[in-house]
């Protein structure tokens, strides 16, 4: 099953993993989970939710459990409630609690709109969030940061996209389940418009051509970015891809996945449009701009500290989502040339955005808690050279900066 998930999305939850120390806190989560009693989750799951057995719903209940056998799961049990809400939706509930077990609640108004087919996409799907243990980043996540806008720019563009690639991971465990391509997308198209296909009168082939058509309208409009889930045609072409691949057919088969070269390069066409990249010429000019003059002043004192190379890539990443290989590129070119470049472009066609991007570099001389007289040498030539802001302004803005930055012995 592991074979199943997206690389992409489990190079980005590895590498979310390191950086929260993920596996030190979910020690702790545990060490608290001992006591042995029976979590609130646990309670309010059975006082307000509708639980599936052999003798209630027992339809239902097998369909389920047929599915969790044609997935191939066999880990800690999973129990199935159905909720009375009246929205098209269902979700997972990763127990944290080991001897608990895990939860599936479908609403009810999707049983009334879905094939079983399709049903089982849906189940499949959630099954994947818990196979993967999604929820348990989510968890240390909303423990550190309570609110996604209290997240450093770079985590929450990264976090952001490997929520989105961890959807699709999830979808090949639904199709998985219901082995059949139309059955999974008319379960997705049900999902994301809220009504049953009957009312809009469905047809998977119109579906398909319409993806493709807004496939194309994307891929020329960032405006998309900031979703919980992929935009549903994303999501769509991607599933589609994984049916026509070699991958798919070998696991159909009853085989081990295979590679397949082809499909993972149009995987990658159709992810990007998930990914931050600068595309309005401001943006690009700012991006090249921030990125050679952060570079002189964090190397200024010839060794930069883990503070200024944090900060750098933060600002860097409200720009474009991996800024690590920017920067390794970044000295391909003549970095001067660069920064000479960006800047005249900036004070010529945006001449405002000038200030506000000095005072994005003063962070960098005062991060590792000293400030040495070249870093701000530096900052100043920058500051009056290149982006044409007088030397009195300029001089104001650091102090202003340092006052409000600077901490020497914190």
């Amino acid at each position: 099953m592991v074979r199943l998930r997206l690389r992409e999305e489990k190079f980005l939850h590895e590498y979310l993993e390191k950086i929260f120390n993920t596996s030190v806190i979910n020690r702790l989560f545990a060490l608290k989970n001992e006591a042995g009693s029976k979590s609130s989750l646990y309670t309010y799951m059975k006082g307000y939710h509708f639980p599936l057995s052999t003798t209630v719903g027992r339809e239902i209940y097998e369909l389920c459990n047929e599915t969790l056998k044609d997935i191939g799961y066999s880990e800690r049990e999973i129990e199935f409630y159905i909720s009375n809400d009246p929205t098209m939706n269902a979700y997972s509930i990763y127990s944290f609690n080991e001897k608990e077990p895990h939860y599936i609640v479908l609403h009810g108004r999707l049983l009334e709109a879905l094939e079983n087919d399709e049903l089982k996409f849906v189940i499949g799907h959630e099954v994947g969030h818990i196979i993967f243990k999604h929820a348990l980043f989510d968890r240390v996540v909303q423990y550190v940061y309570p609110r996604f806008d209290e997240l450093p720019s770079h985590i929450r563009g990264i976090y952001d996209l490997w929520k989105k690639l961890g959807e699709i991971s999830a979808d090949r465990v639904g199709l998985i389940a219901s082995k059949k391509l139309d059955a999974s997308l008319t379960s997705m198209f049900t999902l994301s418009s809220g009504l049953d296909e009957e009312y809009l009168k469905f047809d998977v082939k119109d579906y398909i051509e319409l993806v493709d058509k807004i496939i194309i309208e994307l891929s020329e409009d960032s405006e998309h970015i900031f979703h919980t889930h992929p935009i549903n045609p994303v999501r769509v072409k991607a599933l589609k891809y994984f049916y026509e691949s070699e991958t798919w057919k070998s696991i159909s088969r009853g085989q081990p996945p295979v590679d397949d070269p082809e499909f993972e390069e149009n995987l990658e066409k159709i992810i990007r449009l998930l990914k931050k990249y600068p595309t309005d010429p401001i943006d690009i000019a700012s991006l090249d701009f921030l990125a050679v003059a952060g570079w002189m002043l964090m190397m200024a004192d010839k060794e930069a500290s883990e503070e200024e190379y944090n900060y750098l890539i933060n600002i860097l990443s409200q720009y474009l989502y991996w800024p690590f290989d920017y920067l390794d590129k970044l000295f391909e070119d003549d970095p001067e040339e660069t920064l000479k470049r960006s800047s005249e472009f900036i004070v010529k066609n945006y001449p405002r955005r000038a200030r506000h991007l000095f005072v994005d570099l003063i962070p960098i001389i005062t991060r590792d808690r000293k400030l040495i007289d070249r870093e701000v040498d530096i900052l100043l030539k920058i500051g009056v050279e290149n982006l044409k802001i007088p030397l009195h302004e300029a001089v104001d803005m650091l102090l202003s900066g340092i006052r409000n930055l600077y901490a020497p012995f914190h």
